[in-house]
């Protein structure tokens, strides 16, 4: 059992309670109405007494409501009145003094450790990054088309366009590359992939050679791609190119990745959610799929990065329920239309939907529908 720090404890103290309000306290749609204060009449009836509002019936007809005459009549009996009042005043005074009075006085709390860190995680706009430049990976050609003097025109426009179909996929193969080495814990999407990797150690230089026999080679000379890796490239070249070239060919290609630029005002929310991330993770990767859904849950809660989305879909997927899933996972092709994860997760997507539509009771209003 993996063990989480007591700030990662307050986390899912403070998620669980925010969800708990939501649910339980739903928006009142009733606007509130004045208070009206009423008092029983001889006959049995409430009587509005609010300055100023007084019944027809209790009105004498024809007559003001604000008679003078009326208040010089009454002003012989307010004064007996007023003098009966002084005196019971002054005996309440005499029957107090003596009396004992105890006084409360309500110590001062100074704030905790504990106060100050569930103050932070509540902070609601650090929770929500705002990223400018998040870390992925570019792919470019690093130099002109290579090939023999056979070669015509027409492969080299051929050799110009793949480069442009096979970005996604080349990218993934590096990703998937990349995860499986032992310093990586979180191994999916390829963007907290590469923010577990320095920025400095991504950059890859390779060269794809095209034969005309339908061959497809790929060497590396930097960045120290594996042998299953340069595998992976050579099969998304072969099912993307269109035909043979008259000659070969070799295209040079160069992968780097791009530093990220989030403005967030408390790095505590990014760290933690990490932590979140990868405890789930561990998790996951046991079969443990109901504590890792809820620490991916609180990943995502802590701070609001689209990738943690894609782990909340990969465990709701195993649990059986589709319709979450994509709905998770629509999230993540919404926010990174650029991810080399999105062709494969729009698939996805669109599987998930169909399942939860067939295991979804007979109703007369379907689930809903996700349009990535």
């Amino acid at each position: 059992m993996f063990e989480p720090s007591p700030l990662l404890q307050l986390v899912r103290i403070e998620r669980e309670a925010s969800e708990a309000v939501r649910v339980s306290q739903p928006p009142s749609t009733t606007k509130p109405t004045a208070a009206r204060s009423t008092a029983p009449t001889d006959e049995g009836e409430e009587t509005d007494l609010r300055p100023g509002i007084v019944d027809d019936e209790v009105a004498a007809p024809n007559d003001p409501v604000d008679d003078g005459e009326a208040q010089d009549d009454g002003e012989a009996q307010d004064d007996g009145e007023q003098q009966d009042d002084t005196e019971q005043q002054g005996e309440r005074e005499n029957e107090e003094d003596d009396e004992v009075r105890t006084v409360v006085v309500k110590r001062t709390r100074f704030a905790t450790h504990e106060d100050l860190a569930r103050y932070a995680l509540r902070h609601a706009e650090n929770r929500r990054p705002r990223i400018l430049y998040p870390r992925r990976l570019l792919l470019r050609r690093s130099g002109p088309i290579r090939s023999c003097r056979a070669a015509t025109a027409e492969d080299r426009r051929r050799g110009a366009a793949l480069v442009t179909r096979m970005r996604p996929s080349v990218k993934q193969c590096i990703i998937d590359d990349r995860a499986r080495r032992p310093d990586i814990m979180l191994k999916a999407p390829s963007s907290l992939v590469l923010y577990q990797s320095t920025v400095a150690d991504v950059s890859y230089e390779l060269s794809v050679h095209l034969d005309p026999r339908g061959e497809t080679h790929v060497t590396s000379t930097k960045g120290g791609l594996s042998e299953e890796g340069r595998r992976c490239v050579a099969a998304a070249v072969d099912e993307l190119r269109e035909g043979t070239p008259s000659a070969r060919m070799e295209i040079p290609l160069v992968v780097f990745a791009q530093r990220e630029f989030i403005i967030t005002s408390s790095p505590l929310h990014n760290r933690v959610s990490r932590e979140a991330a990868t405890l789930g993770w561990l998790h996951y990767e046991r079969g443990e799929d109901e504590l890792a859904l809820a620490y991916f849950r609180d990943a995502y809660w802590t701070f609001h990065m689209a990738e943690y989305k894609v782990l909340v879909g990969m465990a709701l997927e195993r649990l059986g329920r589709p319709g979450e899933a994509a709905l998770a996972y629509a999230v993540f092709v919404k926010e990174r239309p650029y991810a080399p994860e999105v062709p494969r997760l729009r698939d996805t997507i669109a599987r998930l939907q169909a399942a939860a539509i067939a295991t979804a009771p007979h109703t007369t209003q379907g689930p809903r529908a996700v349009t990535p």
